[in-house]
């Protein structure tokens, strides 16, 4: 139920194992009329439970296919036109196909996925973060292209720059060549790093993990601020609008100066810590893990509206076509209006969603055991 308020160094060699890759081919179930909670207690690993047809069965509001991965899912999954990637924590790598088609699979490793799959549209690429290095796969065939190890576990995305992917060893960025994996240059920071993100062509902003909000200039590989707030962060910063926004772990959100790094303006939206935040042109939106999502203004930070579920919200709001799409623990995705914050849908899973969904001509779902969903979208109001 909903209630809503007003108002250290890098191997700089590439690995000679390769993981190997699975190709699946499946043929969608025929149409059968079953309860939905049946469908999905039928489902096989790898298997669909419904195909995009039979929709008209169950209406827009149930599930379209379903697919069962290999490992539970702890973070959010990447999209391009017409693929699924999610890593799990037994290391495996799948792709998806829009229409439910697992395209393709690596094989289980030592080393559980840690961060979401990152995509090189120039080059076709696939960069992992693992729990004991860096992988790069081919998106089309999943073929592995390199592995770099790290000290420790990789905690932060990588980043595609314009001729180099950027990723985080402990305590240094590194970045290395996208075809070959060699390092080519690492500048070290105060403190464990937990996060990068890609602020423009030459500049990253970079959190630690002692709550240091720094600029890094990528060319002259120069620090150019750095602000300290009074916590860490666990999510990636955002930049949009001219300021970076960064939620700490005592669910603050703060607003800092692009260009400066000077504090703009700091609001708290409740306790129990921040998912990260979505920018939506002037609207910041951040849920908390007790479960109360709220927009503010980016200019001011003044509150905008304030929404209340009865479960945490650990995953990333996805704003979409002037809606907000709010993944809950329980199983729930609330779908309230951006401008307003009045609830129009709710729609339920049989999983306890972690991350965020993915919504553009459909809502794709993945669960903490592993069961990735599509859903038509709900028609508005």
């Amino acid at each position: 139920m909903a209630r809503r308020r007003a108002v250290s160094s890098v191997d700089d060699q590439s690995s000679s194992a390769r993981p190997q890759t699975t190709p699946v081919t499946q043929t969608p179930h025929p149409c059968v009329s079953l309860p939905r909670r049946r469908l999905l207690r039928a489902v096989g690993a790898g298997g669909l439970t419904l195909t995009a047809g039979c929709t008209s069965l169950i209406g827009r509001d149930d599930t379209t296919w379903s697919q069962s991965l290999s490992g539970r899912v702890v973070t959010p999954m990447t999209a391009t036109a017409d693929t699924l990637f999610v890593g799990t924590t037994t290391g495996h790598l799948a792709a998806v196909g829009r229409v439910g088609t697992r395209r393709w699979q690596t094989r289980e490793t030592s080393a559980a996925t840690t961060t979401t799959p990152v995509h090189d549209d120039t080059r076709g690429h696939l960069y992992v973060g693992y729990a004991d290095g860096v992988r790069a796969f081919d998106a089309a065939s999943g073929d592995h292209q390199w592995t770099v190890r790290t000290a420790n576990r990789v905690a932060a995305a990588p980043v595609v720059g314009d001729d180099v992917v950027l990723v985080a060893d402990r305590s240094t960025v590194v970045a290395l060549d996208p075809e070959t994996g060699t390092r080519r240059w690492g500048v070290e920071v105060a403190n464990p790093i937990v996060s990068l993100e890609r602020r423009d062509p030459s500049r990253l902003i970079v959190a630690d993990r002692n709550g240091i909000i720094a600029a890094l200039d990528a060319n002259t590989r120069s620090i150019r601020w750095e602000n300290r707030l009074e916590w860490y962060t666990r999510a990636p910063p955002v930049t949009a609008t001219g300021s970076v926004f960064v939620d700490t772990a005592d669910t603050y959100l703060y607003a800092l100066d692009a260009a400066t790094g000077e504090k703009q303006w700091v609001r708290h939206p409740g306790p129990g810590g921040l998912s990260p935040v979505s920018v939506d042109g002037g609207r910041v939106v951040a849920g908390t893990a007790d479960g109360t999502a709220a927009a503010f203004s980016a200019a001011d930070g003044t509150t905008q509206w304030s929404f209340d579920v009865d479960a945490s919200l650990p995953g990333k709001p996805v704003v979409a076509n002037g809606r907000v799409f709010l993944a809950a623990l329980d199983g729930d995705i609330h779908v309230v209006d951006v401008t307003s914050g009045r609830q129009q849908t709710t729609l339920t899973t049989d999983g306890a969603l972690r991350t965020a969904p993915v919504v553009d001509d459909a809502i794709y779902t993945v669960t903490r055991d592993g069961t990735l969903t599509r859903r038509p979208l709900p028609e508005r109001d």
